[in-house]
Parts: C-alpha cells; sequence; structure tokens
C-alpha cells in the first residue's frame, strides 16, 4: 500500500501531522510518497480566500499558533 501525501513544506500542519503519519505507514506496512504542494496556488482555485486576504482574528491566530 502506498499513503500519497500532498503538503506544503512550510505548512504548520504538514510539521505537526508528520510524527502521526509516519506512525499510521509503520502500522500498515505501506510506504509513503511524499508529493510536495504550493497552498498558495490551491486554495484560490478552490475557492477559499488567499492567506492575506483573510480577517486580521485570523492571521493573529495563526500567529500565536506558531
Amino acid at each position: 500500500m502506498e499513503i500519497e501525501y500532498y503538503y506544503a513544506s512550510y505548512s504548520a500542519y504538514a510539521y505537526l501531522g508528520n510524527a502521526e503519519l509516519h506512525a499510521v505507514a509503520r502500522r500498515t506496512g505501506a510506504t509513503i510518497k511524499y508529493i510536495p504542494m504550493d497552498l498558495r496556488a490551491v486554495m484560490p482555485a478552490a475557492g477559499s480566500q488567499s492567506f492575506t486576504e483573510r480577517s486580521q482574528a485570523h492571521k493573529d491566530y495563526s500567529l500565536d499558533a506558531k
């Protein structure tokens, strides 16, 4: 089995989920295929606001999460 892992290297979620992804792969015997992507291009194409267009509260929350 292969896990296709789409990630943005600058994403905190990619960093936080890395250990669990590897744990799942170990438990299942799966291999991981790393596929980098650029969220700055994906978000607007998916109909979401770009990071710079989000509310100040969202930006502040994102900064606090770091």
